[in-house]
């Protein structure tokens, strides 16, 4: 910075080799040395750039590009190509220009600008309006209240996943698809992270060696945790409440060969019955956890102290519906997988296989969304595992990450409402 600074006494007119020659003139280093600074300055700002689909989308052949940068016109041109601009800009390139207002009278000679966007206040908006020229401020790329919330519990790389995938989303604004992909981003992974950690101290707690992630619910917290711990023994299992009950003896065979006795039963939202009467049924002791424990819903119609008193169920869950305003079925819409809920199993030797329901509560393109959402998250999850990782050891008290992020989803009204007419039978 002090070396910019000294460029910038010298010339309005400065690029990155000239800071690097002055860092070189101070004696900080030699040329070999800065040109591998510079260089590796280069690759930084190419991994952290982040797409804005919504700003990408409206770019078109010719518009002119502005940047207050010393980055060399060439550097600009391949950031923007990585970012995924396929169109032909033109590019002005200055130090300060748009700082200082300098530019805007050069630019109008040059071009009719109908509208100009940008994210400065000021640099973008006030300065370009004092000489006649439209524009709009794009308050999108700020972290939300969200990502700030994560941020300052210490999950900083979540939080700046959660931002990438929120600003990557592919869909039309205001529409149903890019408001499902929003919360998705915002709401689903940092939750699903933080469940990661509930579930893992549960597990050894219980001195369990195994997850059985419950499907439909869980088919993508089990992606979530297969990116994260994928040297954890943990499977995905193909059942449903319906099926559960309708096939006792079935299930009771297929949870022996996904060893039932030595896991525990994972469920996204619960109230607990199911599996209850299913521990009773099949006198099998059970060790199941929920990431929200429905305790207070319609749906929940039996005593639920028959919980505490049976002695081979042993139920624990992260929060519980009671403990959260405005309690719906969406964070259930936000993780449905893109087949039907299992109907039944068919025997095929040694092995099952689940039968599926061929009809889906979701309208197909929201299903879409999620599966394209469920994909760029996990890419995000992969490429930043051990940081993720480091940062959700860190977490002090997950059960209460993940209280505030239920409650942050059950608080948007339109997604409760969908989420109450599109789920009409809750996972027991």
């Amino acid at each position: 910075m002090h070396a910019e600074h000294s460029a910038f006494a010298t010339s309005d007119s400065f690029d990155l080799p000239a800071i690097y020659r002055q860092l070189c003139a101070t004696g900080y280093c030699d040329a070999g040395m800065a040109a591998r600074l510079m260089a590796a300055e280069i690759e930084a700002e190419f991994d952290n750039a982040i797409p804005i689909a919504e700003n990408l989308a409206t770019v078109r052949d010719c518009d002119l590009v502005v940047s207050d940068m010393y980055l060399p016109a060439a550097t600009l041109r391949g950031l923007l190509q990585h970012v995924g601009l396929r169109r032909f800009v033109h590019l002005f390139v200055s130090n300060a220009g748009k700082h200082r207002a300098t530019i805007w009278p050069q630019l109008s000679q040059r071009w009719l600008i109908l509208r100009h966007i940008g994210d400065n206040a000021l640099a973008d908006v006030t300065q370009p309006r004092e000489f006649g020229i439209a524009t709009k401020h794009f308050t999108g790329a700020a972290p939300n209240s969200t990502e700030q919330y994560l941020d300052g519990i210490g999950l900083t790389c979540i939080s700046r996943i959660a931002r990438r995938l929120r600003l990557a989303n592919p869909y039309v604004p205001d529409t149903l698809e890019a408001e499902l992909w929003n919360h998705f981003a915002t709401f689903n992974i940092p939750l699903l992270c933080a469940c990661t950690v509930a579930v893992r101290k549960q597990r050894d707690a219980c001195g369990k060696q195994k997850i059985l992630f419950l499907s439909r619910d869980c088919h993508f917290l089990s992606e979530v945790f297969l990116a994260l711990y994928p040297g954890e023994p943990s499977e995905l299992v193909y059942v449903s409440r319906g099926a559960l009950a309708a096939d006792v003896d079935g299930f009771a065979r297929y949870f022996k060969l996904h060893d039932l006795d030595q896991s525990l039963v994972c469920d996204l939202v619960s109230t607990g019955l199911s599996w209850l009467r299913f521990s009773q049924s099949t006198h099998q002791s059970i060790t199941f956890f929920a990431l929200v424990h429905i305790d207070n819903h319609q749906y929940q119609t039996f005593d639920a102290s028959e919980l505490s008193r049976d002695l081979n169920f042993h139920f624990q869950s992260a929060t519980r519906s009671s403990e959260i305003d405005k309690w719906s079925l969406a964070i259930e819409m936000l993780n449905t997988a893109a087949h039907g809920s299992a109907v039944g199993l068919d025997a095929i030797g040694d092995d099952f296989v689940p039968r599926f329901d061929t009809r889906h509560e979701l309208p197909s393109a929201l299903v879409k969304t999620l599966v394209l959402a469920q994909a760029a998250a996990i890419q995000c999850l992969h490429a930043q595992r051990h940081t993720v990782r480091q940062e959700l050891t860190g977490l002090r008290d997950a059960n209460s990450a993940i209280a505030t992020l239920v409650q942050g989803l059950s608080a948007i009204d339109w997604i409760n409402r969908f989420a109450s007419f599109a789920i009409c039978q809750p996972k027991n």
